[in-house]
């Protein structure tokens, strides 16, 4: 891949430190548009959580390709790395050439702050067209579905970058609430829970205690656990998709649940807080201060 020429390069302010000051403002102005408000705490904690970022880091989030790279660098997997190499190049050989780059000069710092990157790279991809997020969103899923296996953390991740992104190109609509009872959806949040039950006990009689713990807490005793053997991804993202349809009140409901699990083993790993992130952006309800954006590692290595 050495014979790929170099785009022309942009002209870029190589002074470290304003460009993290620069970075952070914008970071701040996307926040307070989304929420109205921000505190002088967050303030403090979007410009923190920058100083972890490498100078060299922060150059690649600022551009869409370097963006692109970064994101895929937190799915690879070198096992498979002819293959997905293989379907970059068919895309896109400059990315092939930006991720082959990035690659080699050693992914470390991208793994370890894999949520601060992802939610950080959103500017960046924003700025793509909407044919060329596509062409990247097929190049992401295949970096997601090459070991034929797809952890929450993957779904999380994939799930931060696409959804704002693809709103914002117009590629996807907000959808029409429509369920106004836990009813409506109730196959669906059994799954939902069941799988995160199980996702953080391997013995499945202590996965289904937590489940009805939780479902008891939230006064939603009708709610039936699901064993693993009839979940699968592809079950598991039906079921979120529906729950994007719920009105507020409900959605509150189930995100009410979700924490409840989340917190049963009285930790937060980094995967679960990846996970609350998204859900919370699925079902629109109000992010709580301790799951962060800026935590360190989302989880690559959290059960599936």
């Amino acid at each position: 891949y050495e014979n790929l020429k170099q785009p022309e390069p942009v002209k870029i302010d190589r002074d470290p430190q304003k460009k993290k000051n620069r970075f952070a403002q914008s970071i701040i102005a996307a926040t307070m548009l989304r929420v109205g408000t921000i505190e002088e705490q967050e303030v403090e904690e979007t410009h923190a959580d920058i100083e972890m970022l490498d100078a060299k880091v922060l150059e690649h989030l600022n551009d869409p390709l370097g963006a692109q790279a970064a994101i895929l660098a937190l799915f690879y997997d070198s096992k498979y790395k002819e293959e997905l190499f293989a379907i970059v190049k068919e895309h896109s050989p400059y990315l092939l050439l930006e991720l082959a780059n990035l690659l080699r000069e050693g992914y470390d710092e991208f793994k370890s702050h894999g949520g601060l990157i992802a939610s950080r790279s959103l500017n960046a991809l924003k700025s793509l067209s909407a044919p060329q997020f596509e062409r990247f969103s097929t190049i992401m899923e295949a970096f997601v579905t090459v070991d034929g296996h797809t952890s929450l953390f993957e779904w999380s991740l994939q799930y931060i970058i696409q959804r704002p992104v693809e709103m914002h190109l117009g590629l996807r609509k907000v959808p029409k609430t429509k369920h106004t009872h836990l009813g409506a959806v109730k196959v669906e949040v059994e799954f939902l829970f069941s799988m995160l039950a199980q996702s953080q006990y391997d013995d499945e009689e202590a996965a289904q205690k937590v489940f009805v713990k939780v479902t008891r807490n939230i006064h939603a005793g009708a709610l039936q656990y699901q064993p693993k053997t009839t979940i699968n991804h592809e079950v598991f993202v039906r079921s979120v998709q529906a729950l994007e349809t719920l009105r507020p009140a409900i959605a509150e409901r189930v995100f009410e649940g979700v924490l409840h699990i989340i917190k049963a083993d009285d930790g937060i790993s980094d995967g679960e807080n990846a996970f609350v992130h998204a859900i919370a952006q699925l079902l629109q309800v109000p992010l709580p201060r301790e799951f962060k954006v800026g935590k360190k590692g989302f989880g690559e290595n959290d059960n599936p």
